[in-house]
């Protein structure tokens, strides 16, 4: 039931329920859909509000992008997610680009819904899982460190993947101490598991973007900098609803919200 309420709210925002491409804008050539989380403090404390934001490239060469932030389970956020590209123009855009953190909600909720969406791991948040892997093994800071990031960094770079494992495994298979081959297991186990989003050679070669900033700047401009100023703590009514009337206002939809509110007298 709640469930349902967060989706006829969401409607209120953003206008009727997609009912097919008849209804909705032409779709862009590329569009592209990225996802991340921010934390802002309520009153019982600190909760993720998801946050995604779909952009594409306009044929004068100007770019738009649209927004939808809710405090909502990832299962529940896809559903808004969905509607929000389907706005964009996502049933008759030609291609689809999803782009995340590797958070594996992302895969399981978002991906589904965008079929033959090209999926994409974002460069720095696997290039992250590597130095502090390389930490963990060489220490802060140190001259080992740098070049054997370095290292798994050109192969990655380059999509040599199933090259990384197998180095990987073979260092793991001659580390006799815990600690380094915990890590090695752990970067192991994030690579792996990411395997096809991490073909960044070919997604360079296709001119896509491979890093999610667009969603992590989106993060502290749509909500950061109304949400977190200094002193700021939240009613869970109070966040959501100052959210919504902000991502109207910023996806062009201000005055549609409140052609359909009654002024008081």
């Amino acid at each position: 039931m709640r469930e349902q309420e967060e989706a006829a709210a969401q409607e209120q925002v953003f206008g009727r329920h997609p009912t097919g491409p008849e209804g909705l804008p032409r779709g862009p050539s590329r569009l592209y859909v990225q996802m991340d989380g921010t934390m802002v403090h309520e009153n019982d404390g600190y909760h993720e509000a998801k946050t995604a934001t779909c952009y594409w490239e306009t044929p004068d060469g100007k770019r738009e992008a649209r927004y939808v932030v809710r405090f909502a389970s990832a299962a529940t956020f896809a559903a808004f997610v969905w509607v929000l590209a389907c706005r964009c123009g996502l049933p008759t855009a030609k291609q689809i680009v999803l782009l995340g953190d590797g958070a594996k909600w992302i895969w399981d909720h978002i991906a589904p819904l965008l079929e033959g969406a090209i999926c994409i791991v974002d460069w720095y948040h696997a290039v992250e899982h590597v130095w502090d892997c390389g930490k963990r093994l060489y220490g802060e800071g140190t001259a080992e460190t740098t070049a054997w990031v370095e290292a798994i960094k050109t192969l990655l770079w380059d999509g040599n993947v199933r090259e990384i494992l197998t180095r990987l495994e073979t260092q793991r298979s001659q580390t006799p101490t815990p600690t380094p081959c915990a890590a090695l297991q752990e970067l192991i186990t994030y690579l792996g598991n990411q395997d096809a989003r991490l073909a960044y050679d070919k997604f360079r070669v296709m001119g896509l973007d491979i890093g999610s900033g667009r969603v992590e700047a989106a993060c502290k401009s749509v909500v950061g900098i109304r949400m977190k100023r200094s002193g700021m703590r939240w009613s869970r009514k109070g966040s959501q609803t100052t959210l919504s009337l902000r991502v109207a206002r910023l996806n062009g939809q201000w005055d549609a919200v409140w052609a359909k509110l009654p002024l008081a007298a």
